[in-house]
């Protein structure tokens, strides 16, 4: 596989630089993830496979010293595993690639993954977002599931709504940001969170 390099994709913003993460990235970002959601979190396979499938899918986040601060994973899923998803047949501690679309391919929807984003570094999601390719993201609905009563208003705030009753998210439960019938942007509300999901 060819690295895309992290280096100056995009100008640090109120002191943070997002980046697509390199393969020799993964097990930082892995490693984060550990620490700060669960050591019972996917395996680091299956962050490289789905790395491997699809380098839109983990985004490191640096702070003003450079170093890694936080990370955003996604899972770009197919038709089919956007169904799976929504009927809770997904198994997203290891998504068969079937369920995922590849690089280049238009997912059907985006399942944000994993993600550890403390203070400040929950505002770099929509910088991450921002920097998908447009033509083929835009219209992309997004799905999390909150682990964090901070990621669960943090969630709310950016104007996801659950999926089973189409009204306010609980904790735990799957969230959808509708952006298929009219493209929209996801903003961060401002305030400073501590927002995890689910792996």
């Amino acid at each position: 596989m060819t690295e895309v390099s992290t280096k100056n994709i995009n100008p640090p913003q109120n002191g943070l630089r997002i980046a697509r993460a390199t393969a020799r990235e993964v097990c930082d970002i892995h490693a984060l993830g550990m620490a700060k959601i669960s050591a019972d979190i996917a395996s680091l396979d299956t962050f490289q496979n789905i790395h491997v499938h699809n380098a839109d899918a983990l985004w490191a986040v640096y702070g003003e010293d450079d170093v890694m601060a936080g990370f955003f994973a996604f899972l770009m899923l197919t038709r089919d595993g956007t169904d799976q998803l929504v009927e809770g047949m997904l198994d997203t501690r290891a998504p068969s690639t079937q369920a995922l679309a590849a690089t280049g391919e238009p997912p059907h929807a985006i399942y944000i993954w994993a993600l550890v984003a403390e203070k400040k570094v929950a505002g770099a999601l929509p910088l991450v977002l921002g920097a998908f390719d447009a033509a083929v993201y835009a219209r992309t609905d997004l799905y999390a599931r909150p682990a964090t009563e901070g990621g669960l208003r943090l969630m709310k705030k950016c104007g996801f709504r659950s999926v089973a009753t189409g009204g306010d998210l609980e904790f735990g439960a799957l969230g959808v940001f509708r952006r298929s019938d009219a493209p929209a942007q996801i903003r961060y509300p401002g305030r400073s969170e501590t927002a995890h999901a689910y792996v």
